[in-house]
């Protein structure tokens, strides 16, 4: 797991999906419409959605074996 700084995405050269994802984090407005957009076909997406934030006892732990998590918080 990697917290950081969206500006220090640089510092993790993890090749040209971990930039696409990026440009499309830093282009996105704080009102942008909650959808699934494909950036590079079905092999790279971003879900924009907005939840309530759980406590510790009432979360489930989230995994995955395929895919690549980039959370970030564009309001709040």
């Amino acid at each position: 797991m990697i917290v950081d700084r969206l500006d220090n995405y640089k510092y993790y050269p993890l090749g040209k999906a971990w930039q696409l994802a990026f440009d499309f984090l830093r282009s996105l407005p704080p009102d942008a419409e909650e959808k699934k957009y494909h950036l590079q076909g079905d092999d790279l997406f971003a879900i924009v959605i907005s939840y309530e934030p759980q406590t510790q006892e009432t979360s489930e732990l989230e995994a995955h074996w395929k895919y690549l998590d980039i959370q970030a918080l564009l309001t709040g």
